[in-house]
C-alpha cells in the first residue's frame, strides 16, 4: 500500500512541475540519482539564478548505537519526497539549496548481547531466547539544507549532471520493546532507564546525511 502511495506521489510531483514549466515555456530536466539512496527527479528554472527541483529517494542507512550497557544494530529505511530551491551562486555550477522533505524514515534497532547477557538499566540477565528491540521514527516533514554542483544551468538543452551534499534535519522518536521473559525478569524502572538512555543516544542523530550523484537530460 505504501509503495502505491509513494508511486502516485512521485508521478503527481513530476507531472505538476513539468506542467508548470511547460505552461511558462521553461525547460525541464529529468534525472536519476544514486548515493544515500536511489531515486528520480525533475528540475526547472524559476529565474536566471534560481531553480526549482523535486525528487524522490529510496534507500537504507546502517547506523549502530550504544548505551552504557547495550549495543544496538540499526537499519534505517529511507523514503524521501523532497522539494528544493537551488540558488546558483554567481550564476555558476555551484549552488546552495534549501527545501522541505516529506519522509517515512524509520529504523529497526536490535540489542546485541555482551558475553551472552543483557544488562538493562541496573539488571543483568541471561540473553538466551530473549530480545530487546527498538523503533526510531523521524518526523514526517523536515527541512533540508545543502550545497551542490551541476544541475544548475537549465537554459540549455542536453545532458546534465549534479552532485548534492546536505542534511535533512529532525529529531527521532524512539520506542523500546522487550521480550516477555525480559519483561518478567527486569524491573519496569530499569526498562524505562534503558529506554531513556537509548532515546538520548539516538537523538544525537538530528541530521540525516544526504549524498547523491545525479545524471539527466534537459528538455
Amino acid at each position: 500500500m505504501q509503495g502505491k502511495i509513494w508511486g502516485k506521489a512521485v508521478v503527481a510531483v513530476a507531472l505538476g512541475l513539468a506542467c508548470a514549466a511547460a505552461s511558462a515555456q521553461r525547460n525541464v530536466a529529468v534525472f536519476g540519482s544514486a548515493g544515500t539512496g536511489f531515486g528520480i527527479g525533475v528540475a526547472t528554472p524559476l529565474t536566471e539564478s534560481v531553480n526549482l527541483r523535486a525528487d524522490v529517494m529510496l534507500g537504507r542507512l546502517d547506523r549502530d548505537f550504544s548505551t552504557d550497557t547495550i549495543d544496538y544494530d540499526g537499519r534505517f529505511k529511507l523514503r524521501n519526497l523532497g522539494v528544493y530551491g537551488d540558488w546558483r551562486a554567481f550564476n555558476g555550477s555551484f549552488r546552495a539549496s534549501l527545501g522541505a522533505v516529506y519522509a517515512t524514515t524509520r529504523a529497526d534497532l536490535h540489542g546485541v548481547p555482551r558475553n551472552g547477557t543483557l544488562t538493562i538499566g541496573n539488571t543483568t540477565v541471561n540473553a538466551t531466547g530473549e530480545s530487546i528491540t527498538a523503533t526510531a521514527r523521524m518526523p514526517h516533514l523536515r527541512p533540508y539544507v545543502g550545497i551542490g554542483w551541476g544541475l544548475a544551468d537549465l537554459s540549455r538543452r542536453g545532458f546534465t549532471w549534479g552532485v548534492d551534499v546536505g542534511a535533512i534535519i529532525g529529531r527521532p522518536r524512539v520506542d523500546l520493546q522487550v521480550s516477555p521473559g525480559l519483561a518478567a525478569a527486569v524491573p519496569a524502572a530499569d526498562i524505562e532507564l534503558e529506554r531513556q538512555r537509548l532515546r538520548q543516544d539516538v537523538r544525537k542523530l538530528r541530521a540525516e546525511p544526504v549524498l547523491k550523484l545525479s545524471v539527466g537530460y534537459v528538455f
